[in-house]
């Protein structure tokens, strides 16, 4: 709620709504409200994005104070949207950044806006800017410095459109005009009102293109749509994304350990990503189980064998886990038994297997 106002402003505050802000806004001094959000938008320090990196490292692969765990695969690589290969967590310091890109492109399109209004008169400017003026006003200084910091991702990664409308021009004019158009190439022509496009994607500006345009490393090509697979488990999907960087924690990657490197389920070779997952006989001999049915025509839907790799993996996995720390074992069919179960789980709620128990599926060939 405003408070009471000066029935007239002062001369040096043209905009009535400006002062109106600057007087008092809920009985609380405009000062004392950019106090309270300055640490909601100010630049992200280094310590304190250092420490929430730490933290999410830890959940991500379980590490507490009392017990650290290796990170399998490197923390760059995570950060990378999964069309580039990583995870798709986001980078603080452009979540940081591009946030403050924001504000940047709502102050050069929101001409009216009261906040924008106050902005103006705090820190001065061309009121008709798109971009904001940098300031030496020492009052919030730091707080709206760090936004003005964003400032370039929006000029770099936009363009500003010219609408000359009705303008009349003498030849002369037309001729100074084309001169000064080949001299400023980010400069589109059009008819109706000048106005800045955002270059970087094709939906307009928006949080998520600007991060796109802030965060440019990671994999030309990535296989995500069938890595992250929605219909499988999550825990799944994360480990079958770290075979593709052969990160799964096999024995050959633990240096300097007492525990002698041999595959628990053939036992004829040494443990690696690579044998335990392709060419381990044991493995083979779990995938053969389905190369057959698959070239038998086996009525089954086609994006069930999506699902096959992932099944495979994940059961060989548990299987050797189960070998390595509890001394149990299972026959082969017990593990492609496990397969068909996780595969089965994974169609459930489904029609593909509706009116079906799983055992009425087993027995049928139809996984």
């Amino acid at each position: 709620m405003v408070g009471s106002l000066p029935r007239s402003p002062p001369a040096s505050h043209p905009d009535e709504e400006v002062v109106a802000a600057l007087v008092v806004i809920g009985g609380v001094a405009l000062e004392e409200i950019l106090g309270r959000v300055e640490a909601a938008l100010a630049l992200l320090p280094v310590s304190v994005e250092k420490q929430l990196d730490k933290i999410m490292r830890q959940f991500l692969w379980g590490s507490s104070k009392q017990k650290s765990k290796k990170s399998w695969v490197d923390w760059k690589t995570v950060y990378l949207p999964k069309e580039r290969g990583g995870v798709g967590i986001k980078k603080l310091r452009i979540m940081n950044k591009k946030l403050h890109a924001k504000w940047i492109w709502r102050y050069g399109n929101e001409e009216r806006a009261l906040w924008r209004k106050v902005v103006h008169h705090k820190f001065g400017g061309n009121q008709k800017a798109f971009l904001p003026n940098q300031t030496s006003n020492s009052v919030g200084k730091s707080l709206w410095s760090g936004i003005l910091k964003s400032a370039s991702a929006v000029e770099l990664n936009s363009v500003i459109q010219v609408n000359i409308g009705d303008m009349n021009l003498k030849e002369s004019e037309v001729e100074d005009i084309s001169h000064l158009l080949n001299l400023l190439p980010n400069i589109n022509s059009n008819s109706g009102s000048d106005q800045r496009i955002w270059q970087a994607g094709n939906h307009g500006f928006s949080v998520a293109e600007c991060y796109k345009a802030l965060e440019d490393e990671g994999l030309i090509m990535f296989p995500y749509k069938y890595v992250w697979n929605p219909r499988i488990p999550q825990k799944v999907v994360f480990f079958t994304w770290t075979l593709c960087y052969n990160a799964a924690p096999t024995l050959d990657s633990y240096k300097n350990s007492i525990v002698v490197n041999g595959c628990l389920l053939c036992k004829k070779a040494a443990e690696s990503n690579q044998h335990i997952f392709l060419h381990c006989e044991t493995t083979r001999n779990v995938i053969w189980e389905w190369r057959r049915k698959k070239g038998a025509a086996i009525s089954i839907k086609k994006w069930i064998w999506d699902i096959y790799p992932f099944a495979i993996w994940w059961a060989i996995w548990i299987e050797r886990n189960d070998r390595l720390f509890n001394g149990r074992y299972k026959t082969l069919d017990s593990i492609i038994n496990g397969v068909k179960t996780l595969v089965f789980n994974c169609c459930v709620g489904r029609d593909i297997f509706q009116g079906y128990s799983l055992n009425t599926v087993w027995k049928t060939g139809r996984l």
